[in-house]
């Protein structure tokens, strides 16, 4: 499973905007969008590992598969 490097560096810019230290106050606008910057990524990356569980296979699915692959080249070979 690969990030898509534009949405993750897009992110890291809107969070390093806002400044807890810095002397100018902080915006209220700056915390929302922040806010809905990262709120849009949490449920971006909650997707993607529920796409991605939901088409990996279990080790007992794995074992299936290996074994069904298995008798098809033995029958392929004695044939």
């Amino acid at each position: 499973m690969t990030l898509d490097k534009k949405k993750v560096k897009t992110a890291k810019e809107a969070y390093s905007t806002v400044r807890v230290h810095s002397d100018s106050p902080i915006k209220f606008e700056d915390l929302r969008l922040r806010n809905q910057t990262f709120l849009k990524d949490l449920e971006l990356a909650k997707a993607r590992l529920r796409t991605f569980v939901a088409y990996t296979p279990t080790e007992e699915e794995l074992q299936q598969f290996s074994s069904a692959y298995r008798n098809r080249l033995q029958k392929r070979s004695s044939a």
